[in-house]
């Protein structure tokens, strides 16, 4: 061990201090007990008759009961006595963070009866934590970096208090643990526990970044992913662990969070590879290879709880994704997320999560079966996979349960009590019912809009059409239009009640926990909803215009609003991703609103990442990606000539062209 520099000096000195003081407080501690005086006959110097009662307490010494004045005894004395006394009684000889003296200290964190001071508490809980029992490899120091220090914990304890339960992790655990986690994990979602102190810095590292960005702390969650990734290279080279996988997930997280989706992807499949690998996709019931392990059923849920995290962000990617994930992951093998009473609630509720996966999954089908024109038109018609995806999408909407849904009576605008129903909702099925409905009509949207788009062709003019494709379209009218209402109106309501999009106003209907509710805001399918308003506004043929009920004001007003929080999330919040969304958004907006058409030149809008935290080495930062969309705008030209950058963006573009 090199103790030359003054790191190293300190470490000692801090190391040895704390070794030295738990065994003087052990060998105090085993001393037997004697009579010590009170404060009062110790300042006289007078003999003193003091004592332990049964319940712990000193008995009032003789001259004290005499004088008729307070006994009193110096905290240090007593604690020391209640130490020995208790040792005697048990006839050992543990240690003060040994004998449980501070195991009342600190309350889970979904306690009904809260203490008074919870942070302290956390901190005494913390601090416990034996440090000489940490065994450094090779002798050698840890990387500054990679100790956990109080102001780490103070940001996860602020994070985690306001969440208490968490929907993929369990939380309580992670601010209980949090000194002795591995590194990467706490410095992520802070990543979780693995055998030896390398991979133990992962989880802390991870679990601190993912709490920054969520406590709005941007600058402070970058740092945290760059010591986080530093302990992630390290904890790779130990071998795959089910710690490991939770620290890629949330740095898989971190990176969604700030809009790196290729970055974000890269961790994806990582953990994603370590599923597979660890056997993480089978239930641990289901799982004998696991049963030396003694798992408790909590910890079994925290395994089904990070399998759906990563399944639900796999659907999702194949969604939103140009380029699909190749790794194949089934969900058959492992049971639904469950409630787990540990006596308190310690995962939120995730009732919903195997319908948002459902969801997800049938628009990643959809937008793959479009990721090409077909060979004719007819195809768009009576195409057999067509057919074949409104029936899973039947079947999908009478298989959701009703509460699991935001629905109002009218397409276009809800009333307060439905919104009040909405609420009620969200408290007890968490903000996620946000991402499903809104990704439910998403569905339909995608799934009709090509029909939709048919309506701007001269030669699919009402009079030329039988009745049967006419019927079809007007169907895929009326289907892409409603869907545009409801997703906006579900997400204009989600911004009205959360103050990060509403000017800091808090709608006092939803409790404070709820906080950072615009992260289940489905940006994809607003931009859906505004390619649909602005098809229906500006390209679709007059004829057709009868049959669409939309008033122009309305579409304009909702475009513009869509555009105004997908420049807001891009510019403000740092969402990256957003940017190609916002500029064509801008664009249908000036050409809706009559302004700006035809003064520039073609531009295509693509995805620049960006590197975080001046990370050197990141692959693809620089280049032009295509864009993150549920299905992009099929060829379309935008206002002036924006295009969308995509591989199929060419071929829809000639199909319009050969079918006009």
């Amino acid at each position: 061990m090199n103790y030359c520099t003054s790191a190293g000096r300190r470490h000692f000195l801090l190391l040895f201090s704390a070794i030295f003081n738990e065994n003087r407080l052990k060998r105090l501690a085993e001393m037997p007990a004697h009579p010590t005086s009170c404060d009062n006959c110790r300042r006289s110097k007078k003999k003193c008759t003091s004592n332990i009662a049964p319940d712990m307490s000193y008995i009032v010494c003789e001259r004290c009961v005499r004088l008729e004045i307070p006994c009193t005894y110096d905290i240090k004395t007593h604690l020391l006595h209640i130490a020995a006394h208790a040792n005697k009684q048990s006839g050992s000889s543990p240690g003060l963070m040994e004998d449980g003296l501070f195991s009342s200290c600190i309350a889970p964190l979904g306690q009904e009866h809260i203490p008074l001071s919870q942070p302290l508490e956390h901190y005494l809980q913390a601090l416990s934590t034996p440090f000489v029992d940490y065994d450094y490899e090779n002798g050698q120091l840890e990387d500054p970096d990679l100790i956990p220090t109080a102001a780490d914990f103070q940001v996860v304890h602020t994070d985690l208090s306001k969440r208490p339960c968490a929907l993929s992790y369990d939380a309580d655990k992670l601010l209980h643990k949090f000194f002795s986690l591995p590194p990467v994990l706490r410095y992520c979602v802070f990543h979780l526990f693995s055998f030896c102190i390398i991979t133990k810095v992962h989880f802390r590292l991870t679990l601190c970044v993912v709490s920054a960005i969520l406590s709005g702390l941007q600058d402070l969650s970058v740092s945290y992913y760059l010591r986080a990734r530093k302990a992630l290279i390290r904890a790779a080279e130990q071998g795959p662990t089910f710690e490991l996988a939770q620290s890629y997930y949330f740095l898989s997280l971190f990176a969604n969070m700030k809009g790196e989706t290729i970055v974000s992807r890269k961790f994806l499949t990582g953990c994603l590879d370590l599923i597979v690998e660890l056997k993480l996709d089978v239930d641990p019931d289901d799982s004998p290879w696991l049963h030396h392990l003694n798992l408790t059923p909590r910890e079994k849920e925290e395994r089904r709880r990070l399998f759906w995290a990563n399944y639900w962000s796999l659907v999702r990617a194949q969604a939103c994704s140009p380029d699909p994930i190749t790794i194949e992951l089934s969900c058959h093998r492992m049971k639904q997320p469950s409630n787990i009473n540990d006596p308190y609630p310690i995962f939120a509720s995730a009732g919903a999560r195997q319908w948002d996966c459902q969801v997800y999954a049938l628009i990643g089908q959809i937008k793959r079966y479009y990721s090409a024109p077909p060979a004719s038109v007819q195809d768009l018609f009576s195409s057999k996979h067509v057919i074949a995806l409104q029936e899973t999408l039947i079947n999908l909407q009478s298989c959701i349960p009703v509460e699991f849904l935001l629905l109002s009576a009218s397409s276009q605008t809800a009333t307060r009590d439905e919104e009040d129903r909405f609420i009620n909702q969200i408290i007890t099925s968490q903000g996620s019912l946000f991402v499903l409905t809104m990704g439910f009509f998403s569905a339909i949207s995608i799934l009709h809009r090509p029909l939709l788009f048919l309506t701007h062709l001269p030669s699919h003019q009402p009079q030329y059409l039988g009745t049967t494709h006419h019927a079809l379209i007007v169907n895929a009218i009326h289907q892409t239009i409603e869907a545009a209402h409801r997703i906006t109106g579900i997400a204009f309501f989600l911004a009205s009640i959360e103050e990060t999009l509403n000017d800091g106003v808090w709608d006092t209907r939803l409790p404070k926990d709820h906080y950072g509710l615009f992260f289940h805001q489905e940006f994809f399918s607003i931009f859906e909803a505004a390619v649909v308003y602005w098809f229906a506004t500006c390209r679709m043929a007059p004829v057709w215009r009868v049959f669409v009920d939309l008033e122009r004001g309305v579409a304009v007003e909702r475009v513009r609003r869509v555009m105004m929080t997908l420049r807001f999330m891009a510019d403000v919040v740092g969402l990256t991703n957003l940017e190609p969304l916002a500029v064509c958004v801008e664009a249908m907006v000036e050409e809706m609103e009559g302004r700006g058409v035809g003064e520039e030149g073609e531009r295509e809008v693509g995805f620049q990442p960006k590197i975080i935290g001046d990370v050197g080495g990141e692959d693809g930062v620089g280049a032009v990606y295509d864009p993150w969309g549920f299905m992009g705008l099929l060829g379309m030209q935008v206002g002036g000539g924006v295009r969308w950058r995509g591989r199929s963006e060419d071929s829809w573009r000639l199909f319009w062209k050969l079918n006009a």
